[in-house]
């Protein structure tokens, strides 16, 4: 299809739009032009060449532009023409225009990335003068109708649903669920476009309305649940727009200090009440919720290394209002920085592990003075939940994260032990420990399972051949905090092996934490045969030697440490 021949069909459109017959008229040449626009869609969805010549034209974006702005004036004018069977068939007439439009996209997405040979080879294949492509100029153009045009669109129509809802038209639904749906398609696709194609053509206007979206679509999650209306597509592209927006540093930046609680608002909406709905909900097959758990987890996978994070979490979290929601995000960070495979470049790292830090700080000293108190009233014990969600959180992503050297480096230049020690004695002296044999806590008993575990592990990994770090654990009374956790805890399943394991990297080549732990008997810490089996499982004997309580290496040790240096 030439150009000519799709600016016409637009063209029509646009008349059908504004004319003032009755539907009985305009019926029959709305069913023909539909007809007619369905080729051009099926051409430019299969043809990638048709595509991209087509998406080259400034000529065919402006009236793609003018079209919605007709349909919008239209609608505008009386908001009962909702139900009516002549705004419906315009309805269907716009999406047309705006699956078009979702199409080009693709199209201009790839001429755009074309060398100067390639593209002056394109223009030769398909018969055209070489010419250059206006891609400033055009990009400049998809934004403006983003802004301007698709984001209200959208809105209007689920204006519309909302309204068809209220008032008891629901045969009318699909028409507007239909056309929504291409809104988000087309939003998809736009910022989609690389960053290197948009960055000097992104107006600043953008990220207000793109703001102000963003603020308005949770009110609309729930009248989506009530219709039972909300399909796998939708989800897709909403989830996929969400993500390539948040890819977007600079915007992400301008979220995070100006406009927090929208984005609050919206992750909330996503992780509490959106994906809920969608895994209780039958409609889903288990491919299809797989499906929207990636790439709704995929929203989240730039914010986590972004630096303005750590200060947002913290301001959304002092507010006191929102505090599910971020054990929910957080939750959401938790499995995406335990569970990428490839690692993260240095800049990245620096940013997730300062963010961390910051916020188990905030976290522990909030969670401290809960653990203190003797006794907690009920939303002091909810509060303190969430808060062990939280830690929980952040310290099993510092601990996978310890497996990279600039992570156990960056921990250590901010000396993150001496802030983790304290609150491990927090922890320790205020919970209570559950021996098999007991059949229940004592009366107030606070439970704050795992946490123990995990620093555990992090002290495990900072120690290991760290004398620096080894010297401090025995200076702040950490050596006997690892050892009271090498007992049977139900709350802390497998402490006792992880303890064992800190124990052998705390003594290994430190002769004054080994004699630290043989004088524990001495100072009245005994060391009984269960504790002594403890030390020989991390790799040492006690001896008596002269009347004295003496540790050493045992010779399975001396034989594996052996064994490895010859090899």
């Amino acid at each position: 299809m030439t150009r000519q021949r799709s600016l016409a069909a637009l063209s029509e459109i646009i008349e059908l739009q504004k004319s003032p017959k009755p539907l009985s008229e305009l019926e029959p040449e709305i069913k023909e032009c539909l007809s007619k626009f369905s080729f051009l869609l099926v051409l430019t969805s299969n043809d990638a060449t048709e595509r991209q010549m087509l998406s080259n034209s400034l000529s065919i974006w402006t009236k793609i532009n003018e079209a919605i702005q007709v349909y919008m004036e239209n609608t505008g004018k009386d908001p009962q023409t909702t139900r009516t069977p002549l705004i419906c068939y315009r309805t269907r007439l716009i999406r047309g225009v705006i699956l078009l439009a979702r199409n080009l996209i693709v199209g201009l997405r790839s001429l755009l990335l074309y060398s100067d040979a390639e593209r002056a080879d394109f223009y030769s294949r398909i018969g055209l003068r070489n010419k250059d492509i206006s891609g400033d100029l055009l990009i400049q153009s998809l934004y403006v109708n983003h802004s301007n045009n698709i984001i209200p669109l959208c809105l209007t129509f689920l204006d519309m649903i909302k309204e068809l809802e209220e008032s008891g038209y629901p045969e009318f639904v699909d028409v507007y669920y239909n056309a929504m749906v291409a809104c988000f398609e087309y939003l998809s696709n736009i910022t989609n476009i690389s960053t290197e194609l948009k960055k000097n053509v992104t107006p600043d206007y953008n990220a207000d309305t793109l703001l102000g979206f963003l603020a308005a679509l949770p009110n609309y999650w729930d009248m989506f649940a009530r219709l039972n209306i909300v399909e796998t597509n939708l989800l897709l592209c909403v989830f996929i727009y969400f993500r390539n927006l948040f890819n977007d540093d600079e915007l992400l930046s301008k979220i995070f200090h100006d406009h927090p609680l929208a984005i609050v608002n919206l992750v909330g909406t996503c992780l509490l009440r959106l994906m809920p709905f969608v895994r209780n909900n039958e409609k889903f097959t288990e491919e299809q919720l797989e499906q929207l758990e990636i790439v709704s987890l995929s929203m989240y996978v730039n914010m986590v290394s972004h630096e303005g994070l750590g200060p947002f979490l913290i301001k959304a979290a002092k507010s006191g209002n929102d505090e599910q929601t971020i054990v929910e995000l957080l939750r959401a960070f938790q499995i995406i920085l335990t569970s990428k495979e490839n690692g993260w470049d240095k800049l990245k790292l620096v940013n997730i592990v300062a963010w961390l830090m910051d916020y188990f700080k905030f976290a522990a000293q909030e969670a401290s003075v809960l653990l203190e108190k003797k006794e907690l009233d009920e939303n002091e014990k909810a509060r303190l939940s969430r808060f062990h969600s939280q830690i929980i959180s952040v310290l099993d992503s510092l601990s996978s994260l310890t497996q990279y050297d600039e992570v156990r480096q960056m921990l250590n230049h901010y000396h993150f032990l001496s802030d983790l020690i304290p609150f491990f004695k927090v922890v320790e002296r205020n919970t209570f420990k559950k021996k098999l044999k007991d059949d229940q806590a004592p009366p107030h008993a606070k439970h704050f399972p795992q946490v123990k575990l995990i620093i555990v592990e992090i002290i495990t990994a900072l120690v290991y051949e760290n004398f620096e770090n080894q010297e401090l654990m025995r200076n702040v009374h950490g050596l006997e905090l690892i050892l009271n956790n090498c007992n049977l805890d139900a709350h802390e399943p497998f402490i006792k092996e992880r303890a064992i394991l800190c124990i052998k990297y705390l003594l290994l080549d430190n002769p004054r934490n080994q004699e630290f732990v043989a004088k524990l008997e001495a100072k009245g810490t005994s060391i009984d045969p269960k504790n002594e089996a403890i030390l020989e499982q991390a790799g040492f004997e006690v001896n008596i030697e002269d009347g004295k309580v003496k540790l050493k290496k045992s010779t399975r040790l001396t034989e594996l440490e052996q064994s490895a240096s010859g090899s």
